[in-house]
């Protein structure tokens, strides 16, 4: 047993050292060559129109129809497309939006950009410079009719009602074992993460009703609580990966309902990490990790552990379902400093967010 908690302690410290860890990405930017697998596919196409007059002479595109990808920036999915053409024309630089476009491919008169597209028709500005600041412009105009943007989660933040089942498993030393199936009920709310890198995140749990115990005619509550500042790191285009990091506070006590056992009111600092693992458009997969130390920072027998795994998608009206499975664990002396407590939920839960 105790070879377990140890080899759960180093996970716990490896996961969290991972997340801080984790590299800090820039966000695509229009004009960017990056086309790594976070580019969500759609059936949308684009086509580029070029007027007869005022074009850049030596400026051609591959093609004329080219597919709509989305782009998740802050939050919202963005269409965007990818232009490839080729330019030929010695001691000429062509520019967009800032972007010298030509030196990035094997072949240098070979260009790949992107940019965004915010409405039905777009206008994307090209200039070419010459040696002796000559200057030609061309209005190229981008026409998708279909292409819109999606927000993930909506502009107050989010809410999770979740509800499943559990397996609670609790030890006292001063009274024995205690076992039930429980029904679980988890809420949670953050706040809107494209704004800012910080935010907020809440939770509340509770076993609403149990189904059998051992000793019968018992049905004692565990109720935990989170309330923690978060910060997200902003990933690169290329990564599935979307990491954050926590710290703040949590909350456990067990309502005895006339069991003979039973603690109020555990309150303790936790720290630690979620990510979510991008799948496609509507799907991901998502991990999240909470550990309290209850002792002191290097005394692992006595400690808090959160931990949810699970799988979540939206669905067409934009709002998420998500299944979990969760472990809520904890060790740890009472007052008296004599009393051993260990107290365990497994749970699998089906959420939908508000």
């Amino acid at each position: 047993m105790q070879c377990v908690q140890k080899m759960i302690q180093v996970g716990v410290l490896f996961f969290f050292w991972v997340a801080v860890h984790s590299r800090v990405w820039a966000e695509p930017q229009a004009g960017s060559s990056d086309s790594g697998s976070a580019l969500r596919k759609t059936t949308w196409r684009a086509q580029i129109l070029r007027g007869r007059e005022s074009q850049i002479q030596g400026l051609t595109f591959v093609e004329s129809t080219i597919p709509v990808v989305l782009v998740l920036k802050e939050e919202v999915l963005r269409p965007a497309v990818e232009l490839v053409g080729y330019y030929s024309r010695p001691g000429w630089r062509l520019v967009a939006q800032g972007y010298s476009l030509l030196g990035k491919m094997p072949d240098e008169t070979e260009f790949k950009f992107f940019t965004y597209l915010n409405s039905a028709l777009n206008q994307l500005t090209l200039v070419a410079w010459g040696p002796s600041d000559q200057k030609e412009e061309e209005q190229v105009m981008i026409l998708s009719p279909e292409a819109k943007e999606f927000r993930i989660s909506p502009p107050w933040g989010e809410s999770v009602i979740s509800l499943g089942a559990g397996s609670f498993s609790y030890f006292q030393s001063d009274y024995g074992y205690f076992s039930s199936l429980p029904l679980l009920l988890h809420v949670n709310y953050s706040t809107p993460r494209w704004k800012l890198p910080v935010g907020i995140y809440t939770a509340l749990q509770s076993t609403i009703l149990t189904t059998q115990s051992n000793p019968k005619d018992l049905s004692p509550q565990i109720v935990s609580g989170n309330l923690d500042l978060t910060y997200r790191f902003r990933p690169k285009l290329s990564s599935p990966y979307r990491w954050n990091v926590l710290a703040g506070g949590s909350y456990l006590t067990l309502i005895s309902n006339a069991s003979p056992f039973g603690f109020a009111n555990l309150l303790a600092f936790e720290f630690g990490a979620f990510v979510d693992y991008v799948i496609s458009t509507e799907s991901s997969w998502v991990a999240r990790l909470h550990y309290s130390p209850l002792g002191s920072l290097t005394d692992f027998s006595q400690h808090g552990i959160q931990f949810r795994l699970g799988w979540t998608t939206t669905l067409s009206n934009f709002h998420r379902i998500e299944l979990l499975i969760s472990l809520l664990n904890y060790h740890f002396l009472q007052s008296d400093q004599v009393t051993k407590v260990q107290s365990n939920i497994w749970g699998l839960t089906l959420g939908y967010a508000l």
